[in-house]
């Protein structure tokens, strides 16, 4: 079904196609099971880097790259294949929107542990209006002040431009 609608993309002229919980799956299996190796995950981890496999085959067979992206935090401890992501995409959490203050540390480990994994790819931030309760872009837009959201995406600009990674302005909702 994924893999349909990401044909009906490129064949619509994308370029990129971003692919959001791409590891969902094999993650709760995971916490299900306590175990990285167990079947189940192995298998739901394949089944992922497979997608991401067959929308760059597919784009070829077009005549074109497409760039395939998905959240970073996922795959950091996942020791086995891994797929051939061109981009990485994550957020600040609700918690350091509120307080105005990006964690330094968990960003050097989680820009690390990518680096590590897939090389120099690009890394974006944005800020996340997934379908939790308090999503990030609730606090930020709900929460803040215009003035703090003014402030907050200044001070998110520079930190992330400071670690490398792309900050992408809430451009939407």
């Amino acid at each position: 079904l994924v893999l349909s609608w990401a044909k009906k993309q490129i064949n619509s002229g994308a370029d990129a196609i971003w692919i959001d919980l791409l590891y969902s799956q094999a993650n709760l299996l995971k916490s299900m099971t306590g175990d990285v190796n167990h079947p189940a995950v192995q298998e739901s981890y394949a089944a992922a880097a497979k997608l991401v496999d067959e929308i760059h085959s597919y784009g070829e067979s077009k005549g074109k790259y497409i760039y395939v992206g998905t959240w970073a935090e996922y795959f950091i401890d996942f020791p086995g294949q891994l797929p051939k992501l061109d981009f990485v995409t994550t957020s600040p959490k609700p918690e350091e929107i509120l307080s105005g203050t990006l964690n330094s540390e968990k960003w050097d480990l989680l820009k690390a542990g990518i680096k590590n994994k897939f090389g120099d790819i690009p890394y974006f931030a944005f800020i996340d209006w997934g379908g939790m309760p308090n999503a990030p872009i609730d606090v930020f837009s709900q929460q803040l002040s215009k003035e703090q959201q003014a402030e907050f995406l200044k001070k998110a600009d520079a930190f992330f431009q400071s670690k490398g990674i792309i900050f992408s302005y809430p451009v939407h909702g």
